[in-house]
């Protein structure tokens, strides 16, 4: 079973952190994770829970994710 209460949503947001490489962008995405309950503030809880609302067993290691590159050219 989920740790999601039923009084409260798990929103998910994507982000990128991109780096130039040379004449390219590099850019590795990266989800967080926020937690909304009834009458409480929304918070982050992108270390403490997956995208299931299940309690997070690791981190994705930093060699797995570059796996997920996109790389984009410079118009220029």
């Amino acid at each position: 079973m989920s740790a999601i209460g039923s009084k409260c949503k798990y929103f998910e947001i994507m982000q990128y952190q991109c780096d130039l490489t040379g004449k390219k962008i590099v850019c590795v995405p990266f989800a967080r994770i926020f937690k909304r309950c009834v009458g409480r503030p929304t918070i982050e809880v992108t270390p403490i829970y997956d995208t299931n609302g299940d309690p997070a067993t690791s981190a994705l290691p930093i060699d797995d994710r570059l796996k997920f590159k996109f790389k984009y050219r410079s118009e220029s």
